[in-house]
């Protein structure tokens, strides 16, 4: 008996939140979230194409080869808003997530819908993790004028963190519901190394 498989390469696609909140970092002496997620993006397009898969940005053209990485590095610098998924493809999905969870339900149900799987990347700053401010703090949020002061911003820490886990949660239900079941958290500084998968 023999058997016989077709094998065809499959086609990986990466999408980095264009927000502007997301190209940001707590402190200037490690990498923003921005920063963290095209290296992640980049090291496993590296993987991928060794791997003899298609890859692409959404928005842009895959390739295969030995340019491929090369020219996701070049696709990765120019962001993509939502774009319609391609059918049947892998798409990988590298963000803060702090959109709304129902902008998210509407992002992955599109996927969904063209038949499109993958995985959700986390990325998070340590501050958002630990928020350890203390006393009067001036919150801004990057890219707009939207400001929030706070007199003890330490008093804040615990109702932060519960409205935090709840979204994440969330977040990762959806990915559940629309077949993106990996939900990890990829800190921007390797001093630790914490993820709910």
């Amino acid at each position: 008996m023999r058997e016989q498989e077709r094998e065809a390469a499959q086609t990986a696609w990466f999408w980095i939140d264009p927000d502007a909140g997301f190209n940001w970092a707590s402190d200037t002496s490690r990498p923003t979230k921005l920063h963290r997620a095209r290296a992640i993006a980049l090291a496993l397009g590296i993987v991928l194409s060794r791997g003899g898969e298609r890859i692409g940005a959404l928005g842009h053209a895959p390739r295969s080869g030995a340019r491929a990485v090369d020219r996701l590095a070049h696709d990765l610098l120019r962001p993509t808003h939502d774009v319609e998924a391609p059918s049947n493809a892998c798409v990988i999905f590298l963000s803060d997530f702090y959109a709304p969870v129902e902008t998210w339900r509407a992002r992955l149900r599109a996927c969904a819908c063209a038949g499109a799987s993958g995985a959700l990347v986390m990325i998070a700053d340590p501050a958002e993790e630990d928020f350890p401010f203390r006393g009067r703090t001036l919150f801004q949020a990057p890219g707009s004028r939207t400001e929030m002061l706070i007199g003890r911003a330490e008093a804040a820490r615990d109702t932060y963190t519960d409205r935090l886990e709840t979204h994440r949660r969330a977040i990762r239900q959806l990915g559940g519901e629309f077949h993106f079941p990996r939900c990890c958290i990829a800190p921007t500084t390797m001093r630790r190394s914490r993820s709910p998968c």
